[in-house]
C-alpha cells in the first residue's frame, strides 16, 4: 500500500483539503489509526460521503487490517 512506501518527506505534504483545511499525509494517518485503535480484525461498514471522515474511516480500516 502507498502508506508503506512513502519517504519521511511525504508525511508533511498535503494529502487533501476540505473546507479550507489542509491535511497532510501524517494528519490523515494519525486520525485513521486513532479511530480504529484497539479494534480487532473484522468487517467495517462505512457510510461514504465526500468528506474527511470517509477518507479517515476507509484508510484507517485498511491500515488496521479491517475489511471496509
Amino acid at each position: 500500500m502507498f502508506w508503506k512506501d512513502r519517504d519521511k518527506y511525504t508525511d508533511s505534504k498535503v494529502f487533501l483539503v476540505s473546507k479550507g483545511i489542509k491535511y497532510s499525509f501524517s494528519d490523515i494517518f494519525q486520525l485513521s489509526d486513532q479511530l480504529y485503535h484497539g479494534t480487532s480484525r473484522g468487517i467495517v461498514v462505512i457510510l461514504c460521503a465526500k468528506n474527511v471522515e470517509t477518507v479517515v474511516g476507509y484508510l484507517g480500516a485498511l491500515r488496521n487490517g479491517l475489511v471496509p
